[in-house]
């Protein structure tokens, strides 16, 4: 399985228009786009801030040519900052992440805008006092969800309707992945240990619906809920089910050709015989069955894994492990919940060390 964040002309990654996004916009064609956050402490005082900036640049020989950057300021004036970029194939989804470090104009214009920017928030003044952004993702203008059908791991149909009532964490995922989403298990499952820690299993759901519904059974989802220890919800459904399911969030995925030699299949031991690929996603949506937050970033567990999860890993998913692109981890998400549940819950997050 490959993976990928490229989306559909005229929208992010999770095929929302920019304009529906009160939180940072994901990238975006044409030009880049600069978003502003900050981070408060138990006072309400601003502890340090940060510049984002994304874009995107067509290039006729590699394609789209995806950048970020970020310049964070604390308030005792220290600053750091980092800035990446990926190429992507022309085609929606690409064989592997190519990433490369920008230089040369596309450096000099991002930390420009960065600098610039950072510069004249904090001369304009404190801002809005009344909220604190999101930790990772971009928060959304509150969006139904339609019942989604699906299929759970002892073969019983449910849908996306049935977690009304709960907060729900949403990825995409497939048990034959060996790059990104072995590493979004690990993640999910420390999640959930915190939550229940923290009073809040009862009250969000934390959920993987797969990208691959011509082999993820329900047998296989009970097999690799077994193998790998997941704590937390395992979904699937029919072919149409699915395909419809990830339009509506804006997930792309499609099969491609085994690689050769080809990866064997840890629960038959034979030789797998397609591969799928697919955008990368982590959304939460309220009680209300609303979506709240997208994110297009990979997880960051401290580059630690379980065996089992360990051994599911390709040479690349080795590297995403102790690279992770635009990273989010199980604290950030945590937090991220916090802050959009608050009002309604009041809590501590007991996360696990590395979190």
């Amino acid at each position: 399985m490959e993976s990928s964040r490229s989306g559909n002309a005229g929208t992010g990654p999770t095929g929302h228009p920019p304009a529906q996004r009160t939180g940072p916009t994901p990238w975006g064609r044409g030009p880049l786009i600069v978003a502003l956050s900050h981070m408060r402490d138990c006072a309400g005082s601003i502890s340090s801030s940060r510049v984002e900036v994304w874009g995107e640049r067509q290039n006729p020989d590699r394609g789209a040519i995806r950048l970020r950057g970020e310049l964070r300021q604390q308030a005792d004036g220290s600053a750091g900052g980092s800035a990446r970029g990926r190429v992507a194939s022309v085609a929606v989804m690409s064989r592997g992440r190519t990433w490369i470090a920008i230089a040369g104009a596309a450096m000099i214009a991002m930390l420009l805008l960065a600098v610039a920017a950072l510069g004249m928030w904090h001369g304009a003044g404190s801002g809005d006092s009344s909220s604190a952004s999101l930790a990772v993702g971009s928060e959304l203008e509150p969006r139904p969800t339609p019942p989604l059908e699906l299929i759970d791991e002892h073969g019983a149909r449910t849908a996306l309707s049935a977690f009304r009532g709960k907060w729900v964490v949403l990825a995409p995922s497939m048990t034959l992945c060996h790059e990104v989403c072995p590493i979004t298990t690990a993640a999910f499952t420390a999640l959930t240990t915190s939550l229940r820690q923290a009073g809040l299993g009862n009250r969000v759901a934390v959920v993987e619906v797969t990208v691959d519904p011509w082999r993820d059974t329900p047998a296989r989802l009970r097999a690799y809920r077994r193998l790998v220890g997941a704590n937390f919800t395992l979904l699937t459904g029919t072919q149409t089910e699915i395909r419809r399911f990830w339009k509506f969030f804006g997930v792309s995925y499609e099969r491609e050709p085994e690689g050769n030699p080809p990866d064997i299949d840890w629960l038959t031991h034979k030789p797998e015989t397609f591969d799928v690929s697919h955008t990368d996603g982590l959304f939460i949506l309220d009680a209300a069955g609303r979506e709240r937050m997208a994110d297009e970033g990979t997880a960051s567990v401290g580059g630690h894994l379980s065996p089992a999860l360990s051994r599911l890993l390709d040479a690349e998913g080795r590297e995403n492990l102790a690279h992770p692109q635009l990273p989010w981890s199980p604290g950030q998400l945590f937090e991220d919940l916090r802050r959009l549940m608050s009002g309604k819950v009041a809590v501590t997050a007991h996360l696990p060390a590395g979190a």
